[in-house]
């Protein structure tokens, strides 16, 4: 059996922010990921990707379940598994690959979330047409959430960055693209 790490969070939102950021292309850009299928099993979604070769590891296949629960949240579900069943050590890329995820997910679902709240006409969140992450003005974004919309979290390792980092202090990753701030006209 191939070495594996799941991890399971409870986030308060509902399916749709979830899912129009699990289907954006830049997450996975971002992430390094290669989309590979999207299964609707009752009232769950798979999302499932793969990982390619590293130093550590020689792939892992990645799987996202989301699973609705009361009260508007949301169950999600990371899975990373080594690609090689023969592989049985996997120096800690599997942890890593669920924390990016995660973490990436914390870092965007607030502007996914506003974006879908101020165009409700909308049926589904389209592609951006830039390869650049497309974060909302501070003025778009409602005031409940700017406190956790104004923290920055490396995509590896988790650490608390600077809202206009472009590298991890920590283990040196370089960040998306996103400026927070206006820009001026």
């Amino acid at each position: 059996m191939a070495a594996h790490y799941t991890e399971a969070r409870i986030l308060n939102t509902t399916f749709t922010p979830l899912q129009a950021l699990l289907k954006d292309p830049v997450f996975c850009q971002i992430l390094n990921l290669k989309f590979q299928s999207e299964i609707l099993n009752g009232s769950n979604i798979w999302y499932c990707f793969d990982h390619g070769v590293t130093f550590s590891s020689w792939g892992e296949k990645i799987t996202l379940s989301l699973t609705p629960i009361p009260q508007g949240q949301t169950r999600v579900d990371v899975s990373s598994e080594c690609r090689m069943p023969t592989q049985i050590i996997d120096w800690g890329i599997n942890k890593q690959n669920t924390t990016a995820i995660f973490n990436y997910i914390i870092s965007y679902l607030p502007h996914y979330q506003a974006a879908l709240s101020t165009v409700p006409t909308q049926s589904a969140v389209s592609a951006p047409t830039e390869t650049a992450c497309q974060s909302p003005t501070s003025s778009s974004v409602p005031n409940t959430t700017a406190s956790s919309a104004n923290q920055k979290y490396c995509i590896c390792c988790g650490t608390l960055l600077a809202s206009d980092a472009k590298f991890c202090i920590k283990c040196g990753s370089k960040q998306p693209c996103c400026d927070p701030s206006p820009q001026n006209e």
